[in-house]
């Protein structure tokens, strides 16, 4: 009687064991799909890093509205300028200097524009792939925070059912004792 006595309460202790294992697995699941996003161990971190991600999307967006909007005015004053083509600037000359210094500003021109049409290009490439990994982020972590709170609920419903077969095992100890 005493050694199912004994037993009994090893077996209660080893559930006991096993039920604060699964909690510590819990808190360390939790951190490792946090870190898993971000290389980081905190949700501090996490959300430190969508903000500075944010910051920087607005950030770009703004570069990308100010060259986009230099690229609109010089449209503009190319249309207004009429037909002029650079072989009708390079005609205009009046002699050779006057000449190469046309050429040499047509040639300024041209770099400057198709450096902004570039700048212009990353900026809106650059932009769309941070939106695109804070989207993805942000799943991530609504997937993760989903799969922690399954989680949790889970372990709860363990606990509870660990604990209510401690007190019916405490229940039939005293009744084994009395």
């Amino acid at each position: 009687m005493i050694s199912d006595l004994y037993i009994f309460k090893i077996n209660i202790a080893a559930r006991l064991c096993l039920v604060s294992f699964s909690s510590g697995i819990f808190k360390n699941n939790a951190v490792f799909l946090l870190a898993k996003f971000s290389g980081t161990k905190s949700e501090e971190d996490v959300n430190a890093q969508i903000t500075e991600k944010i910051n920087n999307i607005a950030e770009q967006q703004e570069k990308y509205d100010t060259q986009k909007d230099l690229l609109e005015k010089r449209l503009v004053a190319l249309y207004e300028a009429g037909e002029t083509t650079y072989l009708d600037m390079l005609l205009a000359s009046d002699d050779l200097s006057d000449f190469i210094s046309n050429y040499y500003l047509i040639e300024q021109m041209a770099e400057a524009d198709e450096e902004l049409l570039t700048n212009i290009e990353n900026t809106k490439k650059q932009l769309e792939a941070e939106k695109e990994y804070l989207d993805s982020a942000k799943a991530e972590i609504e997937t993760t925070t989903a799969s922690i709170a399954e989680k949790k609920n889970s372990l709860s419903k363990t606990v509870n059912q660990k604990k209510n077969v401690v007190s019916s095992l405490t229940a039939e100890e005293a009744e084994l004792q009395a």
